[in-house]
This record gives C-alpha cells, structure tokens and sequence, in this order.
C-alpha cells in the first residue's frame, strides 16, 4: 500500500498538532507542515520535477498572517496544470461565515471546505 502525502498548511501550532496526530492514527501516511503558505509554495515549486515529494492531499487553512490561504489558492491554480500528479486541496477553517465556505468552494480545486475542529472521522474520509 502506498503512503498518502498530507501537507497540512496552517498556523496554529496546536491545531497543527491535532491534525497531524490524526493523520497518524490513520497508520502509513507522511505528514509534512507548514506555519504559513509561503514555505508550502516554495516547497510545491521546488517539488515540480519530482512528483514523490508532492503531496496526495493538502489541508489548507484560509487565515494565516503574511501569505494567506487565499494567496496559496491563487497561486495552486496558477500552477496546477504543471504539477505531474493528482493533489487533493482541502479548505480547513474555523470561519463559520457564508461568505469564506462560497468563495473556497467557488474554486474548482478545493474538494471540500471543512470547519474546525477536524475530527477523526473527517480525517478518515480523506483516505477514501
């Protein structure tokens, strides 16, 4: 069985620490982090020529101070066509408002918009 690569792009530390425990409780999966979306863009450019080092699924927070969510989003799109393999790009978000689950969800790469807390049976659908 293959590994699934989770990119987990968010800046709160504990939330970060939850999240990746429960990725790991769903056994054989790599977890990379990320404080901001500066670094994991950075990491998606270097990683184009070599898709073992791309991620299956990125979580990706919508708030985070200096590159934002949004700013990643902008970016994923501008990119996707070169990234030689499928990545499955999820919006995680204690934003409860209207207004951020439409427009998240109005871009065609964001599978799901997921509020926080994450659960553990959230976690598990991503594997599916």
């Amino acid at each position: 069985m293959k590994d699934t690569h989770v990119w987990i792009i968010d800046d709160d530390v504990m939330l970060t620490f939850y999240v990746k425990r429960l990725c790991e409780l769903n056994k054989g999966h790599l977890i990379s982090t990320f404080p901001t979306a500066k670094p994991a863009i950075e990491k998606l450019l270097s990683s184009l020529d070599d898709p073992a080092s791309l991620p299956d699924i990125i979580l990706l927070d919508i708030y985070m101070p200096v590159t934002t969510g949004w700013d990643f989003l902008k970016f994923f799109r501008e990119i996707k066509a070169s990234l030689p393999k499928k990545v499955d790009l999820y919006v995680i978000s204690s934003s409860i408002h209207p207004s951020d689950r439409q427009r998240a969800l109005a871009d065609d790469n964001v599978i799901r918009y997921l509020e926080k807390p994450l659960t553990m049976e959230m976690i598990s659908e991503l594997y599916r």
